[in-house]
């Protein structure tokens, strides 16, 4: 099953608002550091026992998003993809940026117009 691990951000928010006492203390949850979690990427794994299990990681299930149609959120593709392409034009006006990043097996196209996202799809694969 397909899950987005939420951003690290909205994971302590919803570890916190949890009834369970999901050990957060010195920039972890459950023992998943904030530089090593997969937070805000799109995983695989199971449920089991109230946790999403990865290969690596077991996450409480309230810093899973399961999916549906999952369409990647372009503030997610840009913080945890990997830049491949960066173009910066002044055209009329107006700065314009337009990007290609690999995120989750994906190939992004992410424009933004004088630092808003106006267009962010997926436009193919990344060979690994």
């Amino acid at each position: 099953m397909k899950v987005r691990i939420k951003d690290w951000d909205e994971a302590v928010r919803a570890a916190l608002a949890d009834s369970e006492d999901w050990f957060i203390a010195d920039d972890n949850i459950f023992g998943i550091g904030c530089s090593c979690g997969d937070w805000g990427m799109v995983v695989e794994g199971d449920e089991q026992d109230g946790c999403f299990h990865t290969s690596i990681f077991a996450y409480p299930m309230c810093v899973v998003d399961k999916l549906e149609g999952y369409d990647a959120n372009p503030d997610d593709v840009l913080r945890y993809g990997t830049v491949i392409t960066d173009d910066d034009v002044l055209a009329s006006d107006h700065n314009i940026r337009i990007r290609l990043i690999s995120y989750n097996d994906g190939l992004y196209y992410h424009k933004m117009v004088d630092g808003e996202v106006v267009e962010c799809r997926k436009v193919g694969m990344v060979d690994a």
